[in-house]
Order: structure tokens, then C-alpha cells, then sequence
């Protein structure tokens, strides 16, 4: 499964990430524990389906609250909200949206602490692009 998640991550531009159920939430989690290691920086995106990121937003400026996520960490995850009311999330264009958001992206401001895409002796390892 990790092997999988690396070569997506070193095919991608970004991360999107729809509602979803566990294995949603552990991806998107490890690809920004990605970004703020500094394995990468792509923009790790959720699209906000009537309000169902509500609640992980909320959790993450509890984080934030009690000293356990580093305030300059807020930005990791991107939020897109869509329309108030049910009908307009019908014909909303999640996708256009989407991309806007990762166009925005002005990358994580998180020092690179480790060079994945190289070995001791300088060789490239084929490991996780750093970019």
C-alpha cells in the first residue's frame, strides 16, 4: 500500500480529496504529515461537499488550540466550500474549483528537512519526488 501512495505522490501536482470514509482520511493525513516533514510540497486539497470537512477543519484549529499543530501548519490542508443549499452542490463545478485551488497554491513555507530523491552516495534513490 505505501509503495502505491509513493508512486502517486511522485506522479502528482496535488492531492484531492473527496468525502470519504477511513482510508480517505489516513491518505489525506499522510500526505500532509508529507508535506509538513518536507518530503513534498503539493497542495493537499478537500473538497468541502455540503460541510462534511466541517468537522476536520474545526478539529484542526482544536489542534492548533491546544499547542499541538504549529499555527503556520493551518494552511496545509485547502478547504474548498462549495454552494449554501444542496441544489446549488448539484450543479457546482467541483472540478473548475478544484483546480483554482491548486492554482492558488503558494506551496507550504515548511523548511525541506530531508532529501527523499537521494541516497548517501548522492545517487537518486527513486524514493518520493521532493517537489
Amino acid at each position: 500500500m505505501h509503495e502505491r501512495k509513493v508512486e502517486m505522490a511522485k506522479r502528482s501536482m496535488a492531492f484531492i480529496g473527496l468525502p470519504g470514509g477511513f482510508g480517505t482520511f489516513e491518505e489525506v493525513f499522510e500526505v500532509t504529515t508529507w508535506t509538513q516533514l518536507g518530503i513534498h510540497d503539493k497542495p493537499v486539497v478537500l473538497l468541502n461537499v455540503l460541510s462534511y470537512y466541517n468537522p476536520l477543519r474545526q478539529l484542526i484549529e482544536n489542534g492548533i488550540d491546544a499547542g499541538f499543530i504549529s499555527p503556520s501548519s493551518r494552511n496545509l490542508i485547502v478547504f474548498v466550500d462549495g454552494p449554501s443549499t444542496p441544489d446549488e452542490h448539484e450543479i457546482f463545478d467541483w472540478g473548475t474549483a478544484a483546480l483554482d485551488a491548486i492554482g492558488k497554491w503558494q506551496g507550504s513555507g515548511v523548511q525541506k528537512h530531508f532529501d527523499w530523491t537521494q541516497r548517501k552516495d548522492g545517487s537518486a534513490s527513486g524514493a518520493l519526488c521532493s517537489t
